[in-house]
């Protein structure tokens, strides 16, 4: 590790609500009821590392997780 990578805490700390939120909308697709969700805010927020946490836990429970990038805005 050089002194310019990136240190990340393996804790998402103040997202339990959020978290929360997004194990129940995985238990109704296992269920059988999905739904789309839009996650948004301001920039450095941490929305990125939510969504990857929430991958995770898609994928720990079976789900095919895809990803996608718009790239840069013009």
């Amino acid at each position: 590790m050089t002194s310019l990578d990136p240190v990340l805490s393996p804790v998402l700390v103040g997202r339990d609500e959020h978290l929360e939120f997004a194990d129940r909308r995985l238990a109704e697709a296992m269920a059988g009821h999905g739904h789309a969700t839009l996650v948004v805010g301001e920039a450095g927020i941490g929305k990125t590392r939510l969504i990857r946490a929430i991958s995770r836990r898609a994928t720990a429970a079976g789900f095919r997780v895809a990803q996608g990038d718009l790239g840069p805005q013009d």
